[in-house]
């Protein structure tokens, strides 16, 4: 089996664009959470999260992503979300984080809005 690569970043005028495909779960998470963690700190703060290839999250990883999103938010930046499927949707949701995010229907959306 290969090794897939889960996370990749794309520089979009002001905004970095993330895609993340497969699962997050506790074990997948730590490379998304270092990948933000180093945008952030290198005052890269306004980031779009494209969630169509993602598959499933648990609650830790949307934890993370919103610990990221406090750290983006104190730097005059913000993580926003686009390309929810369902049933990512419907985690958020059930959670709440879906009232902490700006989430859009695509990307065009969502740098529109920075």
């Amino acid at each position: 089996m290969q090794d897939k690569k889960i996370i990749t970043t794309e520089e979009k005028g002001r905004v970095i664009v993330v895609r993340i495909v497969g699962e997050l779960d506790s074990f997948t998470i730590s490379e998304v959470k270092d990948v933000l963690s180093n945008l952030i700190d290198s005052h890269k703060a306004k980031i779009a999260i494209d969630c169509e290839k993602i598959e499933h999250m648990n609650s830790t990883s949307i934890g993370v992503l919103v610990g990221r999103l406090k750290e983006a938010r104190a730097m005059a930046g913000d993580i926003r979300l686009f390309n929810l499927t369902p049933h990512i949707q419907k985690i958020f949701d059930m959670i709440g984080a879906s009232k902490i995010f700006n989430m859009y229907l695509n990307e065009e959306e969502a740098l529109a809005d920075f």
